[in-house]
């Protein structure tokens, strides 16, 4: 990729409440990080009712914007505007391909923390699995191919079968998720494996939608790469990703979360993450 692009990538949600909502405390996640192969340049955050705003990085160096509303509501709005430079590649293609297992003891300290099972990963109970289908796997790249592969191509992209709290064991059992879900499945192969695996929270900048993830997983001598088991990518992305965070799992970086005052729940009415590119 030569050059750079300049786009800009909104995320918009609406909450729709039953009784009135007296205070509305929220974290969103849906700022771009800054990266070697993205620059965040402006971002704009409103809400209507208006709230007080202050952001702040969490422990994964992700940016964070709290939002707190005291105004009496029954409907909320929130609107994240970013203007994001895409500087180049996102990854590369390793140059080399070490043998497995990897020595847990050579990988730094901060890999380490991603072979450890998480809230939605549990490692231990896809071994079996991950075995079955990369047991024989002499290097990385042999295993890592494998495990996306039948990810990708096992796992049909069907929405209305999982939510927000399936576990990635659940989703090899169904056979069916969206995009978070491939990308737990993926990173609980890894990990059972001993190759460290996070998730990623971003958005797609070919078209509008909602968030997107993906996984990113580490690979001694190269660090951080890529790997997209929803759209087959492997290593390195090009003009299409947007990335927001990273964490162990969902959990750790959901586009929103918080909690409301009111006596009556509401619900989400309406999510779009719009992206647009700059001329």
């Amino acid at each position: 990729m030569s050059g750079s692009m300049l786009f800009e990538v909104v995320y918009e949600s609406i909450y729709r409440y039953r009784s009135t909502v007296t205070v509305n405390d929220n974290t969103l996640r849906v700022i771009p990080r800054r990266e070697p192969w993205q620059r965040p340049v402006r971002v704009t955050i409103e809400t209507r009712p208006p709230g007080t705003v202050v952001r702040y990085k969490d422990r994964y160096g992700n940016p964070v914007a709290r939002i707190r509303i005291t105004a009496p509501h029954r409907e909320v709005h929130f609107r994240v505007a970013a203007t994001v430079e895409i500087l180049g590649s996102y990854g590369r293609e390793p140059a080399r391909d070490p043998p497995l297992p990897l020595d847990p003891d050579q990988l730094p300290g901060e890999a380490r923390h991603f072979l450890l099972p998480s809230p939605l990963v549990d490692p231990d109970r896809l071994r079996g699995l991950a075995e079955s289908i990369a047991g024989s796997a002499k290097t990385l790249g042999e295993a890592v191919e494998r495990l996306e592969a039948w990810v990708y191509k096992e796992i049909r992209y069907e929405r209305g079968h999982t939510d927000v709290n399936t576990p990635a064991h659940r989703v090899a059992e169904l056979g069916v998720g969206v995009c978070q879900d491939k990308a737990h499945l993926l990173i609980g192969l890894l990990r059972s494996i001993g190759v460290p695996a996070r998730y990623v929270s971003g958005a797609l900048l070919t078209e509008e939608g909602e968030t997107h993830a993906w996984v990113e997983l580490y690979w001694p001598g190269e660090g951080w790469l890529p790997v997209d088991p929803t759209n087959n990518i492997l290593y390195r992305i090009t003009g299409t990703h947007v990335k927001y965070a990273h964490g162990r799992d969902y959990r750790d970086v959901p586009p929103i979360n918080g909690y409301y005052i009111s006596r009556e729940p509401g619900e989400l009415a309406h999510v779009r993450v719009k992206p647009r590119k700059i001329d």
